[in-house]
């Protein structure tokens, strides 16, 4: 058996490891790639920029190199290509992962240092209006907005003269000559997807969960049947592996439906994985058409031995991948050190709540660069979040007062754990209408009614579902109605997820704020 799963390469990383510890005792090499002394230059102009922004910003992380995204970026810049793209294989942690592009004129002996391209990038800030969140006219800004962007917290440049630059995106417009090209890699990416006709939000997968009745990436398209057959010559047993009726009958299919609130089986996503098991790839990836109501799928790998007539159930291939929760440290979010987790996270990652799998048996499985596996089962399940967000580069308000993490602790202005770091931080959180100030957590216990790390939101359920198809049991354990029916589920005076012993009340109507930590 076997389990499988995307990573760095272990001999790029012995090699970084080797030219740092040997940098200042090797002659100089004749290498486009940024040296770690101008990659520590790069990242600390970058936060000192994203530390000046104007409004102040109360959620902007501190940003570090990411030797991934590093490589990756210093990959596609020696594609000499002049337009934003990646790599095929994406070895960073990061999905999906921001990108500015600069290009200069230049000799190949007098290599660009990053920094001017930084700035020029964060130049653009006179083209963006933050209220409309919108550039001026025939003006760019999308580069200053990516280097501002609040959740981005990891970056990795590359380099790279080019004799000649192609730009697909143009192709009637000559090749640029004698160019350097500087490539920066963002992770978390700024994203630009809108959510219409009420779908909801997610800061991280960058997604939508649509409402019922609407489809889409972006939910922008009803959910109906859009061919005569459906119900009239296609049925819905098709629906599980016929892919007309699947892409054109959603309403037919059940697709149109909300989430179920418990962790279900999901046909779309089962499909997909039945497909793509059946190409015999041992490796990640999906098949062309997703025909799932999820625009960012995750998924497991595993592989095992047998005879044709001998299939595996998938019980063990789950045991197998939770089993990986002995690698994996809660408290720093990492695994053990040459060890795998990442089946483990997926598996009990809180907002997937659907599961689709496919298993086939190989005579040859093939995998990229290694020897071919023979008569092997491989079984593929895919995962889906939902959600996406459309909202400012960042939250304005005073420097570390609305830090994502809810916690205030502040480094040069920007949010940072001291717990992960030796440097002095301070703590800039503030609570609003009458929430205590927890000084040695840096965070804010809020009064009945309000909710927030700030404890600034009313604490109002924002859901038609809140009793209404959504129950309060279902308060302790889906989180669509944790996070959207916070009065409903009596969580009000509560900033984390209420216990199992939760009982449903209302809010103090009669509650006044008779004092204040504002300012």
């Amino acid at each position: 058996m076997a389990l499988k799963m995307t990573s760095s390469s272990l001999h790029q990383t012995l090699l970084q490891a080797v030219f740092i510890l040997f940098l200042n005792f090797l002659p100089a090499i004749d290498s486009s790639e940024f040296t770690p002394e101008e990659a520590m230059q790069i990242v600390d102009k970058h936060n000192e920029l994203r530390s000046q922004v104007q409004p102040e910003a109360a959620n902007m992380r501190y940003m570090n190199w990411d030797q991934p995204l590093a490589s990756m970026a210093q990959q596609y810049a020696e594609l000499c290509i002049w337009d934003h793209g990646q790599v095929e294989n994406n070895t960073s942690s990061f999905s999906p992962i921001g990108q500015n592009l600069w290009l200069g004129g230049g000799k190949p002996t007098n290599s660009p240092s990053g920094l001017s391209a930084t700035q020029a990038w964060y130049n653009e800030v006179r083209y963006y209006d933050y209220n409309s969140r919108k550039c001026s006219d025939g003006k760019l800004c999308g580069h200053y907005t990516q280097l501002v962007w609040a959740e981005s917290y990891a970056l990795g440049c590359g380099r790279n003269f080019c004799e000649t630059a192609v730009e697909p995106s143009k192709p009637t417009r000559p090749p640029r000559t004698n160019v350097w090209i500087i490539v920066c890699n963002y992770g978390l990416a700024f994203c630009r997807q809108v959510c219409y006709n009420c779908g909801t939000l997610d800061e991280t997968s960058c997604t939508c969960a649509c409402q019922q009745g609407f489809i889409g990436g972006d939910c922008s398209s009803p959910c109906e049947d859009t061919h005569r057959y459906c119900g009239h010559g296609w049925y819905r047993p098709q629906c599980s592996y016929y892919q007309p009726a699947i892409n054109k009958c959603p309403k037919m299919c059940g697709f149109c439906v909300d989430p179920d609130p418990n962790f279900n089986w999901d046909q779309p996503l089962a499909s997909m994985a039945q497909q793509y098991a059946e190409l015999c790839i041992w490796d990640h990836g999906q098949v062309e058409n997703n025909t799932s109501s999820f625009s960012k799928i995750g998924q497991n790998l595993w592989l095992g031995s047998g005879k044709p007539t001998n299939m595996p159930s998938g019980t063990n291939a789950t045991i197998a991948w939770y089993n990986e929760y002995r690698h994996y440290d809660y408290k720093t979010r990492k695994c053990a050190k040459k060890k795998l987790c990442g089946h483990y996270t997926q598996v009990v990652w809180d907002d997937s709540y659907a599961v689709g799998c496919g298993r086939i048996f190989c005579e040859t499985a093939y995998e990229q660069s290694k020897p071919e596996r023979r008569n092997v089962w491989i079984i593929v399940c895919n995962y889906g979040p939902s959600g996406n967000y459309n909202r400012h580069p960042y939250k304005a308000g005073p420097n570390c007062t609305k830090c994502s993490t809810n916690v205030g602790q502040c480094y040069n202005g920007l949010c940072r754990s001291c717990k992960e770091h030796n440097e002095t931080c301070i703590c800039r959180q503030i609570c609003h209408n009458c929430g205590t100030l927890n000084e040695e957590n840096c965070t804010c216990d809020c009064k009945v009614g309000f909710t927030g790390g700030d404890c600034s939101n009313s604490c109002q359920d924002r859901s038609k579902y809140c009793g209404r198809g959504w129950y309060c049991p279902q308060c302790r354990y889906y989180q669509p109605t944790i996070k959207l029916c916070p009065k409903f589920c009596g969580s009000c005076a509560k900033r984390f997820r209420p216990d199992p012993d939760l009982v449903c009340v209302e809010p103090d109507p009669k509650f006044v704020c008779d004092k204040t930590l504002d300012d």
